[in-house]
């Protein structure tokens, strides 16, 4: 009885992996090869700025301070959208961090 089940779930895991694979490539078939990311990688000037903009919000998210936010203001109002909504979620990053080191420091003394 138990190895039935197993068997069952096994066979149900793998048909649900398998529909998952259909249903992927058929999305992908649908995509035109210039919307797909994956077979046409951006144009060489303007998608590396956009990805170092991109890392460059993601690292002062986790390392940046109180200087860090005009940076991400500027990026904030980028026409990439991609990239000012990472600069606008670093900037919140930010202030969150800062906030909470606030209060640490105000409550750790005496």
């Amino acid at each position: 009885m138990v190895r039935r089940s197993l068997t069952c779930v096994f066979v149900f895991t793998l048909s649900l992996a398998f529909f998952q694979a259909l249903l992927l490539r058929a999305q992908t078939a649908t995509q035109s090869p210039a919307s797909n990311p994956q077979t046409s990688p951006p144009n060489a000037p303007e998608g590396n700025v956009m990805i170092e903009e991109l890392k460059l919000c993601e690292v002062l998210m986790f390392s940046g301070d109180q200087t860090s936010l005009d940076q991400l203001d500027r990026l904030s109002h980028d026409p990439n959208g991609d990239v000012a909504a990472e600069a606008l979620q670093a900037k919140r990053g930010i202030r969150a961090r800062l906030a909470a080191a606030g209060k640490t420091s105000t409550t750790s003394s005496p």
